[in-house]
């Protein structure tokens, strides 16, 4: 039966990891999922896409041929708002196969048998609620900063707090699955956890991220490959910041 984290134990421990040897453990779990991973999202992009694609099509939207117009509708406040609802729409959707794209490490760790019904189990485990409510909290707390910012014309500030905020909340997941926490207790553990190094947190983070967009480079669609290696990311922190441990407690 997995046991929730002992927070102050967590917190005075000392996690100074090295950067460059937890960035190579990514690479060594990314090497043995990026197929199956890729795979699976390139089906799922797909199927999103599709609906996606014919419902701007119906609305005329591809037929626009000029392009002052055309931009006055995507700066439109209420095409913006709609891209932000549909943004959260997809995210909620998704939220249990990027889970999935976390769990799929933890379960070559454990010498499980790995494939497609691994990265899609959140949909069906107890840790479904949660990994959706996480996922609403963020993407709602998200849509705020950018949605206000938007309408006070200060469009960066609120794209940087979107961002701020993500990176403090990448060990909701983990946090959820692994240490069978609530989703609000999550968000609150990663803030506390992430905040107590945050210096090789982002860096290791930044560099996932960096090396996962490369992906770009291959056609544009070899992103779609390369984009789990943030998950695999997020893993391998929340292995190096709170650990897997049968004997932790919850306060």
């Amino acid at each position: 039966m997995k046991q929730q984290p002992n927070l102050n134990e967590i917190l005075n421990r000392k996690n100074n990891f090295n950067v460059g040897e937890t960035f190579d453990e990514c690479l060594t779990y990314f090497k043995k999922t990026f197929l199956l991973n890729g795979l699976v999202l390139l089906i799922i992009m797909s199927i999103i896409m599709i609906p996606i694609i014919f419902l701007l099509s119906k609305s005329g939207i591809f037929s626009i041929d000029d392009p002052q117009a055309f931009e006055e509708i995507i700066n439109n406040n209420s095409f913006f708002l709609y891209n932000l609802l549909a943004g959260i729409f997809i995210s909620i959707l998704t939220a249990p196969i990027f889970a999935g794209f976390v769990q799929i490490n933890r379960d070559i760790d454990t010498d499980n048998e790995v494939g497609i019904s691994n990265i899609l189990k959140h949909y069906k485990s107890k840790y479904f609620i949660q990994i959706v409510g996480f996922t609403l909290i963020i993407q709602l707390i998200n849509f705020a900063l950018v949605y206000l910012a938007q309408i006070a014309g200060i469009s960066f500030v609120g794209t940087l707090l979107s961002y701020i905020v993500t990176f403090l909340s990448i060990l909701g997941i983990p946090l959820i699955i692994f240490s069978n926490l609530n989703a609000v207790k999550a968000l609150e553990y990663s803030l506390k956890i992430i905040l107590k190094n945050p210096t090789n947190t982002l860096s290791l983070y930044i560099l996932s991220i960096l090396v996962a967009l490369l992906g770009i480079l291959a056609c544009g669609v070899g992103i779609i490959f390369t984009l789990p290696l943030i998950y695999t990311a997020q893993f391998v922190l929340y292995k190096k910041l709170v650990g897997f441990n049968d004997h932790f407690e919850f306060d």
